[in-house]
């Protein structure tokens, strides 16, 4: 059986993603017994606090209508794997995707499903049917000409049966954008460990769910799982989060599940009605359900609302508007979206800020390059200040004050520009030389920063030498409403070798120093240096990548630019303490390994640790 140890998770989870071949590929590739790979596993204090299974023979209640049928479904997930790498995508934007989870990133542990979708929650329900495969696509639009029409007169019989007029729901727009979902779920060679769904509710405002002769599909009653046993013909219908908001809680939403097993694959496809997104319309409480003895229980929101919330970081992400879209959407007052607010708890652990006159060492650079002159000063200079700091200012360092001022004007500009230039731009794959994005973490983080990010890595640019070498990324912080509640950037050192920063007159930037922050005042034409966690391991500790921060304010937009030397990943080379620094008085602290070693293991660990432990000796 498996069991879960101690391995990187992350990386497991981006070596399944680049496969491309979802759950069935796993099943497909085995020459012998498979096992479940920790991926899927749910933790083990998950599985023993699971809820039984009602041993009854009872289940949902039947109503006669129907027709379709699923081999569509089958027959994409079964065709050539080439085929189906095609339509393989993270991306929400596109409305024809393939792919494992779509929390997969986020997620505990993974659920035993690939799943095929057609999401026309941004396009009012319109799409292509040429961007359907081929294999399945007459089956599925057939299916869908008969399931909308169901769909519609299911929330016309749910609009009277709440005493409202036939058409009321579907006049809210409830029909007009959907989401169809073909769900594949091959047999598990160890379904006690996972799950094919993870218990969840739907969003929407009813799910019409059409189902295989397999089942596993269970609902919570009482607390106990109930099987929905499957019946030929018959579609299932449930509530959504948002048919239970506007109807006052008198429709429920419930929890639900698929449990993976030896038999399969089993297939289902849902038709989520979810709404229109871009409605200006608030919806709520349906103003008749309401009494001077029913009050209403929730808050009035738009469809954009909603989904921002219950998708948080998916939804935001999607509008590829960055944090600036959220200011400029506004018009008026903004409140910082929850996916920005840090936890109280860490907001209350805060070390205080220092209210000395104090700031990291200034270094001039006037005369370095001259004929005769001695560094040794210089040098001295810049070794106590990374000894002591890991930070530093330079100073008359031969750039022209015009390129300085030039760099930031420009990055304004990229990040002022029209929303659907930028767009062109925005992405999260880390193998294109030019991105535009809010936090690289933003999956991960316990909380976004107020922060949206341009960056650059030149492995396309065969006229830099050293090309593959660094990152220069052009980080724009727009002013904050609320900024005691959020940061620009989450504590953390650099994983570079040193980086090299220029921050306009607005500041913001802090050092870490004796348990206080330490203001990093903005000083016209002075670039600032830091020590990164490469530059600490090589020189054996003697010299310091300290954590850095930069707090969110009502001031702004803040403009810094960042060129993060951080050598090859690809490279063969091994690095580790110096050899010409150590002694028998100075051991090496820190093990030898390769920079891809070095930076898979700095990406995938949390912003705020230390990626200094996991090499020490």
């Amino acid at each position: 059986m498996s069991n879960q140890t101690s391995y990187d998770r992350t990386k497991d989870l981006e070596a399944f993603d680049e496969r491309k071949t979802g759950v069935k590929g796993l099943l497909y590739k085995a020459t012998g017994e498979i096992q479940v790979p920790s991926i899927f596993i749910r933790p083990l204090e998950d599985r023993l606090k699971d809820l039984s299974t009602c041993p009854e023979n009872i289940t949902i209640p039947i109503i006669d209508l129907t027709h379709v049928n699923k081999d569509g479904t089958k027959l994409f997930h079964e065709q050539n794997d080439e085929v189906k790498k095609e339509y393989y995508s993270r991306d929400n934007s596109k409305v024809v995707t393939y792919k494992t989870n779509y929390d997969f990133y986020k997620s505990k542990a993974a659920n035993w499903r690939d799943s095929f979708s057609v999401n026309t929650l941004f396009t009012a329900g319109s799409f292509d049917p040429q961007e359907l495969p081929p294999i399945c696509r007459e089956a599925i639009v057939e299916y869908l000409k008969y399931t909308i029409k169901l769909g519609e007169l299911i929330l016309k019989l749910l609009s009277l049966a709440l005493g409202l007029k036939p058409d009321y729901l579907s006049k809210l727009g409830s029909s007009q954008g959907w989401e169809f979902v073909c769900h594949y779920y091959p047999a598990c060679p160890e379904p006690e460990l996972t799950l094919g769904q993870t218990k969840h509710t739907d969003s929407s405002f009813v799910t019409v769910l059409l189902q295989d002769h397999i089942g596993g599909l269970q609902v919570l009653h009482d607390n106990q799982w109930v099987n929905i046993t499957p019946h030929p013909g018959a579609l299932i219908v449930n509530i959504g989060n948002l048919l239970q908001i506007i109807s006052n809680d008198k429709l429920k939403s419930v929890s639900h599940r698929v449990i993976a097993q030896t038999v399969g694959p089993r297939v289902s496809t849902a038709l989520f009605f979810e709404g229109l997104f871009s409605s200006p319309e608030k919806h709520g409480p349906i103003k008749e359900l309401l009494s001077e003895k029913t009050q209403p229980i929730y808050k009035d929101f738009t469809i954009q609302e909603f989904y921002t919330h219950f998708f948080s970081t998916a939804a935001f992400d999607e509008r590829k508007t960055g944090v600036k879209g959220l200011l400029d959407e506004a018009k008026g007052e903004l409140q910082v979206p929850s996916i920005f607010v840090r936890p109280l708890e860490d907001r209350s652990k805060d070390f205080s800020t220092c209210n000395e006159n104090i700031s990291i060492p200034i270094i001039d650079l006037t005369h370095v390059n001259k004929d005769g002159f001695s560094k040794a000063e210089i040098v001295k200079e810049m070794l106590s200040a990374s000894e002591t700091w890991g930070f530093f200012q330079v100073v008359n360092h031969g750039i022209p004050m015009e390129v300085l001022d030039n760099m930031i004007k420009g990055t304004r500009m990229f990040h002022e520009q029209d929303d659907e230039v930028k767009k062109q731009y925005y992405n999260r794959d880390n193998f294109k030389a030019v991105s535009y994005s809010t936090n690289y973490d933003l999956y991960k983080s316990k909380a976004a920063n107020w922060r949206d990010t341009l960056s650059l890595k030149p492995n396309h640019l065969s006229n830099i030498r050293d090309s593959q070498a660094w990152t220069f990324v052009c980080h724009y912080y727009p002013a904050c409403p609320e900024p005691e509640l959020t940061l620009g950037a989450s504590k953390h050192t650099d994983s570079s070798f040193i980086t090299l920063l220029l921050q306009d007159h607005i500041g913001g930037l802090q050092v870490l120093r004796d348990n206080q922050w330490v203001n990093v005042k903005p000083r016209p034409g002075a670039l600032i240096v830091n020590i990164g966690d490469l530059l600490q391991i090589i020189s054996n500790d003697k010299l310091k990548s300290v954590s850095h921060r930069v707090i969110a304010q009502t001031v702004g937009p803040r403009v810094s630019i960042a060129l993060f030397l951080r050598g090859f990943r690809k490279s063969p080379k091994i690095y580790g303490p110096i050899k010409e620094l150590l002694s028998q008085e100075n051991q090496p602290i820190y093990k030898e390994f390769s920079l891809e070693e070095f930076y898979t293991h700095f990406f995938s660990r949390p912003v705020d640790q230390s990626g200094l432990d996991y090499f020490k000796l």
